[in-house]
């Protein structure tokens, strides 16, 4: 008899496990079902609605944006003159100028010999590369040219070479590098 009652409790068990499955499976069923019918029942909303109303919120944006547009545009443009804008470019210069001398005096200190502006001039008049008469660059006046500045280049080469104190100068960076070097060093 034992075997028997052993028999009915397994039994049981798959039986009441399936009935479990199957009352979770309806309860799941049951409330997907009740929110389709309230999906159902509530009334469309059209796509022409959905589509104005975002547009509309789109032209708002746009309005408002136009107009801080248009705000900053009259604030910056509207009170400045030319002369204004050529005055504060011209103190911007006598400030930079003001600031490379006294950048050029503090790095004397250290050895830097500012160049001479004559030798500067020199060198960019030799430089340009001379032009036809038909508009055209006369080849051999290319190579004269080319040829003067590699000896100059080579000139500094070798002094560089022979020379033990080399000058980040007689290397040929600018002044504006030197002073970019300076302010990070």
């Amino acid at each position: 008899m034992p075997d028997l009652q052993r028999k009915k409790a397994m039994s049981k068990d798959p039986i009441s496990s399936f009935c479990n499955s199957l009352a979770s499976f309806c309860n799941h069923l049951q409330s997907s079902s009740d929110a389709l019918k309230q999906s159902l029942d509530r009334r469309p909303i059209p796509l022409d609605s959905a589509s104005s109303t975002f547009i509309q919120c789109l032209n708002r944006r746009i309005s408002s944006a136009s107009s801080d547009l248009e705000l900053i545009d009259s604030m910056s443009f509207g009170t400045v003159s030319f002369e204004e804008l050529l005055g504060h470019c011209n103190e911007l210069y006598k400030k930079n100028q003001t600031g490379l001398i006294e950048l050029e005096e503090r790095l004397r200190n250290y050895g830097y010999v500012p160049d001479d502006e004559d030798e500067i001039h020199d060198i960019s008049v030799t430089t340009e590369l001379p032009v036809s008469e038909d508009g055209l660059d006369n080849m051999s006046s290319i190579s004269r040219t080319l040829s003067v500045a590699d000896s100059r280049f080579k000139s500094l080469e070798e002094d560089a070479l022979l020379d033990e104190s080399l000058s980040l100068k007689e290397l040929g960076l600018s002044d504006a590098c030197l002073a970019t070097l300076a302010s990070e060093g």
